[in-house]
């Protein structure tokens, strides 16, 4: 199958010369390589052997609970969306990032100003983000806060206000911060990476979304129906981990989210790899290149090994490097240009 090159280019006066990069063939490489263990490695395995295995509980309508207990008198415990920017349509992208913001505006029950102050006040912590895959809600606290903050942490996920003057007064918000990840040359490349591999399918979009779609076309409505759709008992798992107990939060899952739907269905949503290439100039002191070529998917026996491989291959930093002394600094006025989502031409399906 066809890789997929990504380059954003530095123009000629950038202080870089000019590159091109073709799109090439990528052969399969068996990612079961046997190896000898060493020492370190026999240390790490005893280590792990030591450590209490998760627990894992199903509630009656598929909701789950995970727990990892590892001691001490705080604990993170969230709650694991299967639903991301994936999941949408050239329609209603960016919403589910959307609703991410609409949640701490305040519930039918709490307003912002309370939910802010309880956890200020509690020493606590609440926070989410939302990736092409999955939405992510999490609270840290002290073990003796736990039943309060899930209270809270429920209340914004299940009862969020959703008032149409909030939305209108995100827009700018949503709109700054989508301006601000533009400037980051790492997110834009991911971006044009996602577009060129994925062009007719959900993976392919932004995760912030269209600007047609947040200066005008996301809503109350919109945000509705894509809670309704998507925040289903069977696509959420509540995670817990340091001096939490199991049975206790399965019986707080239980209590907080035991009524909750377990459908509709989780959608199929296609995901087929196109090889090609993308090349971006703008004003940047060195080009910067990405490859990227399909793998195994997430359920895959070799995903572990790829993780494992990603993490050798992908764990440099040239912030930690001496090697960036060499490298000059890009102009502060320097944005590399946004991947343009447009609509693609209707095609056939593809799973």
């Amino acid at each position: 199958s066809k890789a997929t090159v990504s380059v954003l280019n530095c123009r000629s006066g950038g202080g870089g010369r000019m590159m091109r990069a073709t799109a090439v063939l990528a052969r399969h490489v068996p990612l079961t390589v046997p190896s000898p263990l060493l020492p370190a490695d026999q240390s790490l395995i005893k280590h792990l052997e030591k450590s209490k295995p998760a627990q894992v509980s199903t509630l009656s309508n598929g909701f789950r609970v995970a727990t990892k207990e590892t001691g001490g008198q705080t604990s993170t415990i969230g709650i694991w969306i299967d639903a991301g920017s994936r999941f949408e349509t050239w329609e209603n992208n960016g919403v589910a990032h959307y609703l991410e913001h609409m949640t701490f505006k305040g519930t039918t029950k709490r307003t912002k100003q309370d939910i802010d102050t309880y956890f200020e006040f509690s020493g606590g912590h609440l926070n989410a983000y939302t990736t092409r895959e999955q939405t992510v809600y999490f609270v840290q606290v002290f073990n003796r806060n736990i039943p309060d903050a899930l209270d809270r942490l429920t209340d914004i996920l299940r009862r969020p206000r959703l008032y149409e003057a909030d939305v209108e007064s995100e827009r700018h918000t949503i709109l700054t911060e989508k301006e601000d990840v533009e400037t980051n040359v790492d997110e834009v490349m991911m971006d044009h990476v996602h577009l060129t591999c994925f062009p007719n399918d959900g993976l392919g979009m932004t995760i912030l979304g269209l600007v047609d779609n947040i200066q005008r076309n996301i809503g109350v409505p919109m945000i509705k129906e894509y809670i309704r759709q998507h925040y289903t008992a069977k696509r959420m798992v509540m995670v817990g981990c340091g001096g939490v107990n199991h049975d206790h939060l399965t019986a707080l899952a239980e209590k907080f989210w035991g009524d909750l739907p377990s459908y509709p269905h989780k959608p199929e949503v296609g995901a087929k790899f196109h090889g090609g290439e993308c090349v971006v100039e703008y004003d940047l002191a060195s080009p910067n290149l990405s490859i990227a070529w399909g793998i195994c998917g997430q359920s895959s026996h070799d995903m572990l090994l790829a993780q494992v491989l990603q993490f050798y291959f992908g764990s440099w930093d040239r912030h930690m490097e001496d090697l960036n002394r060499s490298c000059a600094p890009p102009p502060p006025h320097a944005r590399p240009p946004p991947a343009q989502h447009t609509k693609p031409k209707q095609t056939t399906a593809e799973a």
